[in-house]
């Protein structure tokens, strides 16, 4: 896996903690781009952004919530980056 796709998972990781911090528990791609300051024309951040958030669901930190646009998860629980590195083999 890419170095690339391994920090914006992190940055995603983190924008799922400062939700539940601020008692948010759904999130979207808009949700997780305000948090890290991404602009709208980041066209593939935005895509890496979108595939993070399904590669967390499928580890089970998240919920699809059945809305397709924008596609919706709810927060199961705090992602922590280094159980997740090491559940995808990321170095």
């Amino acid at each position: 896996m890419c170095a690339y796709y391994g920090k914006v998972l992190e940055d995603t990781c983190s924008a799922i903690n400062k939700c539940l911090d601020k008692n948010i528990f759904e999130i979207n791609v808009r949700r997780v781009r305000t948090c890290n300051a991404i602009p709208s024309n980041a066209k593939s951040k935005i895509n890496f952004i979108s595939r993070a958030l399904g590669d967390l669901k499928k580890l089970g930190y998240l919920e699809y919530m059945g809305r397709n646009s924008p596609k919706k998860y709810r927060i199961l629980k705090k992602s922590n980056f280094e159980e997740i590195k090491t559940q995808m083999n990321i170095q």
